[in-house]
């Protein structure tokens, strides 16, 4: 009897093979491992839903968006921009590279370090950046 309870049984009797083993358990950190960021199509027709007085179930429901995506959304988690906040603004921006392209159109190649002190000047100048901020290059 002790024979057949027996889990493993020998390969030459009766061309029987070893038992398999058990899968292994995956871990609970597996499982929750983050996924990759997905833009949603509908999340702000979805989120203005919302602020129009639907319930974010029923928005997420309709628009096929993670509840908690939505959630967060809605209620302003994660809102900020991750990052250092931008020392120049898009204009500033643009008027800093029309100066260097022409800079390198006219033949003028530029290091590193003159750049960076060509745009803190040009930021000084304009009073975009503090004097109190500018760290020697």
């Amino acid at each position: 009897m002790a024979e057949n309870c027996s889990p493993v049984t020998s390969a030459t009797s009766e061309g029987y093979l070893p038992a398999p083993a058990p899968a292994p358990l995956r871990s609970i950190d597996k499982l929750r491992k983050r996924q990759c960021v997905q833009a949603h199509p509908g999340m702000e027709a979805a989120a203005a839903a919302v602020n129009d007085g639907m319930s974010i179930r029923m928005s997420d429901k309709r628009y096929r968006i993670p509840h908690t995506t939505l959630a967060n959304k809605v209620n302003g988690k994660h809102g900020k921009k991750a990052g250092r906040p931008s020392t120049f603004t898009m204009q500033g921006e643009a008027e800093i590279t029309e100066i260097l392209v022409r800079c390198s159109k006219n033949g003028f190649l530029l290091a590193k370090r003159t750049l960076i002190k060509i745009v803190k000047a040009i930021a000084i100048a304009k009073g975009e950046l503090d004097v109190a901020q500018i760290s020697l290059v």
